[in-house]
């Protein structure tokens, strides 16, 4: 059993994993690419969200 079933959280879980895998289509097909590329694509929109949380500059303008 995990946490989230333990908790009662799985039509939750289930719920966002299914929004995120809808999320993931859309971006993978539209950009053509592999899967390692449409992750790629997910984490630097991570990232650029991170810095931009904590108030630090997106590129160092070099």
């Amino acid at each position: 059993m995990t946490v989230a079933e333990a908790q009662r959280d799985d039509l939750i879980g289930d719920l966002v994993r299914a929004g995120w895998m809808r999320i993931w289509e859309a971006v993978h097909l539209s950009l053509g690419a592999d899967s390692e590329e449409t992750a790629s694509f997910f984490a630097c929109g991570v990232l650029g969200n991170a810095l931009a949380a904590v108030g630090l500059p997106l590129s160092t303008g070099q």
